[in-house]
């Protein structure tokens, strides 16, 4: 499914209009749950269906727009509401991801029917994917033993399935190598920014605390139903250890963070791999360390430990043992040299990879807990009865399963948690085989990234609800439909043009 231009020019883009207007439509419908107010009506209204316009008209531009907007978009969001103070709005405003990435979808599959004498190739994965997203719509209209309400089931769907939707739209985009090099060089100016931000917050948490305090932070965890952190920066007390700040930056939760940067740490570490040049593999090598280093202020253990798993498999797979053993060096030197300093203590570290505090404890028991409900309920409990969404509305029925792969068999079955697993080790596997298949350096950088990601998250989905960030989480997944078909799409005879 190769995405190629097909809308003829025209003077005025009837048809995306009146996609947009439909787009624009069913989200002002679903609006209609949180309140009235015209004025605020016509606000959403001009966020949607501008977003919606461009997705159908340039939809590489807006994957592009899309990507390089995920690192900030929550702090976006929290300030919009501090200064508008609308439920309504904010909830608009937390839409455009839907509305651009609905959009894309919508490009692709009107090139997929309509677009004649095109040779459409299906994968497997296509399939599997789409068994996934059944499965969510059948989940939808099954109330489950706890009988909930029907905008919950919606809302848990848009939790666990939607995301997958932009496999879809990475599947379909028309690329050359210009275009790859912009989808991948998106991500980097935000992910710098968060990066600065998290080492503020490290260094001066309580300034970082009242700062953020300041937009309206604790507002807006309100806002979204308390299932935040109180304050933007935590701190973590481990037994043995010193207290610690556990760095949130502009994903606004520490935990958010980590998940966010197994992908930049996997993205650094595939383009230090694959530098060409003494300069770009210094610069490569900086960003690395950089983002290894922002992982490690998010004090997520399984995070970290899955990440650099990662990082050490990918330097296996690109014949780049030597680097890493030289980034392993490295690292292990600034450590020594910061617990020489003493700011942070040897028995810190210790206490750090000691799992028998109360923390480790309880999550251990949450899973256990979590695998005796999957257990007794094969077919599952049905969607919003684990997770954010449970918690925010389904409370007294749900789980924290402490695990995703948990929390998707505890709402759609073992069948559907099977599925899944499967996807997340496809989206190892076949992006790593295009990785051997391509020569273009940027398709080998987005191949090996999605690849490490990918055999990170299948670690870390274990312990951790590490696709809970939905836009990370689309990012993800449009990197893989890309990835899947790499050598596909450096064979095109349009691969070269500028």
């Amino acid at each position: 499914m190769i995405y190629v231009p097909a809308l003829t020019r025209r003077r005025f883009p009837y048809k995306e209009v009146g996609l947009a207007a439909a787009f624009a439509f069913g989200a002002l419908a679903l609006l209609a749950f949180y309140g009235s107010g015209l004025g605020v009506y016509l606000a959403i209204l001009i966020i949607m269906v501008p977003l919606a316009i461009c997705g159908l008209r340039w939809p590489t531009a807006s994957a592009v727009t899309f990507i390089a907007f995920t690192p900030i978009n929550r702090t976006v969001i929290m300030i919009a509401y501090h200064y508008s103070h609308s439920t309504l709005l904010t909830k608009g405003v937390e839409l455009w991801k839907e509305a651009i990435l609905g959009a894309i979808v919508a490009r692709v599959l009107y090139d997929l029917f309509f677009t004649p004498k095109r040779n459409h190739r299906v994968l497997a994965m296509d399939i599997v994917v789409i068994i996934f997203i059944l499965i969510g719509i059948v989940y939808v209209f099954y109330p489950g033993p706890y009988n909930v309400e029907i905008f919950a089931r919606l809302q848990g769907f848009r939790s666990d399935n939607e995301f997958m939707l932009a496999y879809f739209a990475g599947r379909g985009l028309h690329l050359n190598r210009k275009r790859i090099e912009w989808i991948m060089w998106a991500i980097i100016p935000g992910t710098l920014l968060v990066a600065i931000i998290a080492i503020f917050q490290f260094v001066a948490s309580d300034t970082a605390n009242r700062v953020f305090e300041y937009f309206g932070y604790s507002d807006f965890v309100q806002f979204q139903g308390n299932i935040g952190d109180p304050i933007a920066v935590r701190n973590r007390d481990i037994p043995g250890a010193e207290t610690l700040p556990r760095a949130s930056s502009l994903l606004l939760g520490d935990l958010a963070l980590s998940f966010y940067q197994v992908l930049t740490v996997s993205l650094a570490a595939a383009l230090f791999y694959t530098s060409r040049r003494a300069r770009e593999l210094v610069a490569n090598g900086v960003f690395v360390a950089l983002m290894a280093a922002t992982l490690v202020m998010t004090l997520s253990r399984s995070a970290i430990a899955s990440a650099a798993g990662a990082i050490a498999v990918g330097a296996v797979a690109a014949r780049s043992t030597g680097r890493f053993l030289v980034l392993t060096t490295i690292g292990a030197t600034l450590i020594g040299l910061i617990l020489l300093t003493g700011y942070i203590k040897i028995t810190t570290v210790q206490a750090m990879v000691n799992f028998d505090d109360a923390s480790s404890v309880k999550h251990g028991d949450q899973i256990s807990r979590s695998i005796d409900i999957v257990l007794a309920n094969p077919v599952g409990q049905g969607l919003a009865t684990a997770g954010n969404i449970g918690q925010q509305l389904n409370a007294s029925q749900s789980i924290t399963n402490e695990s995703w792969y948990l929390q998707i068999g505890t709402e759609m079955g073992i069948f559907g948690m099977a599925v899944y697993l499967t996807l997340v080790a496809l989206a190892l596997v076949l992006p790593l085989r295009e990785f051997f298949r391509v020569r273009d350096r940027w398709l080998k950088v987005l191949t090996l990234s999605v690849a490490m990601t990918a055999g990170a998250m299948l670690v870390l989905g274990q312990f951790l609800h590490s696709w809970e960030n939905t836009p990370l989480s689309m990012v993800f997944w449009l990197f893989a439909g890309i990835a899947v078909r790499a050598s596909a799409i450096e064979k095109m005879p349009d691969f070269e043009k500028a």
